[in-house]
C-alpha cells in the first residue's frame, strides 16, 4: 500500500509538469503532451483503483473478524453477563488465572 501511494504520488507530480508545459507551448507539441498527460492521468487512476481495491479487502477482512467476535459472543452471551455482574458486585472468579 506504501509503494501504492509513492507511485500515486510520483504521477501527480508528473500531471503537474506536464500541465505547466502544456501551459506553454504550441502546436504540435501541446498534442504530444496532452497524449502523455492522458497516459499519465490513466496510469494515476489504475494506481487508485489498486488503492481502493486492497483498502475493500482489508475492510472485509476486518468486518468477517467483527462477524466472527460478535458471533462467539452471541453463543457465550450468559456467561459474559454473569462474569460481568460478578465483577460488579466484588464476587471473586474462580476461573480467573
Amino acid at each position: 500500500m506504501f509503494e501504492l501511494g509513492q507511485k500515486e504520488n510520483q504521477l501527480e507530480m508528473k500531471v503537474r509538469q506536464l500541465l505547466d508545459q502544456f501551459r506553454v507551448v504550441e502546436g504540435d507539441r501541446k498534442e504530444e503532451i496532452k497524449g502523455e498527460l492522458r497516459e499519465t492521468v490513466f496510469q494515476q487512476f489504475e494506481v487508485r483503483q489498486q488503492r481502493r481495491r486492497l483498502e475493500l479487502k482489508r475492510l472485509e477482512e476486518e468486518l468477517k473478524h467483527m462477524q466472527e467476535v460478535i458471533e462467539r459472543r452471541d453463543k457465550a452471551r450468559d456467561q459474559i453477563i454473569d462474569r460481568h455482574i460478578s465483577e460488579l458486585i466484588g464476587v471473586p472468579d474462580e476461573m480467573r488465572f
